[in-house]
């Protein structure tokens, strides 16, 4: 893991995404490279089960180097929903989510296409462009192909008071996200407020150089 802050380490060791991290102090924005080697009986264990075992891992690795402490608790957050259009979803379901990984035909700043994607990726790639989280109101639970094109924007832009959903075609003519969202996959972005779980660090050290 190269040059990745102390509030992305966290992310990763407990599997969140950063911005479930709060901390201050200097070390937080620092870059570490962090370098381990994986146990051979890790290396060998199935995909889902060695990514847990890795993450329990670093947990236990930043936790000796950077002397952590941390507790969980619920804030309320800006957030946006996703939730079917009632002009009516136009995603093509498929079967239920086997488990294996999705298979991205096409992903670039701006569009995605996919095949066999489950609800909780396409959740990801939205929290990652709107820079909130984006909780599931669809209800839908198989997998689904994807095709989507947008006017990609800096994370954080829209922020979640909903103006975005309402904004003008992009200059080049892609539509924003809400409007593709809703236009070519028959949902809805809509903005409000919710509890979220998040992880607070109470106390962090600088680690020393090995």
């Amino acid at each position: 893991m190269l040059g990745m802050n102390l509030k992305e380490l966290i992310g990763f060791a407990y599997d969140v995404e950063s911005y479930r991290v709060s901390a201050q102090g200097s070390s937080v924005s620092k870059p570490f490279d962090v370098i381990a080697k994986i146990p051979d009986d890790v290396a060998k264990l199935p995909n889902t089960e060695r990514w847990q075992r890795i993450h329990v891992l670093t947990q236990s690795l930043l936790s000796s180097r950077f002397h952590l402490t941390l507790r969980r608790e619920s804030k309320e957050m800006p957030v946006y929903t996703l939730a079917l259009d009632p002009a009516g979803c136009k995603l093509p379901q498929k079967g239920l989510d086997p488990g294996d990984e999705v298979v991205f035909v096409d992903r670039r700043p701006g569009h995605l296409s996919a095949q066999d994607m489950p609800m909780s990726e396409l959740l990801g790639i939205l929290t990652r462009e709107l820079g909130h989280p984006v909780l599931d109101r669809t209800g839908i639970k198989r997998v689904f192909d994807i095709t989507l094109d947008w006017a990609p924007e800096a994370p954080g832009t829209q922020g979640a008071s909903g103006a975005g959903e309402n904004s003008a075609d992009a200059p080049d003519n892609r539509p924003t996200l809400f409007t593709a969202v809703k236009d070519q996959l028959g949902l809805r972005l809509q903005a409000g407020k919710s509890p979220i779980e998040v992880i607070e660090v109470d106390h962090a050290e600088e680690p020393s150089e090995n």
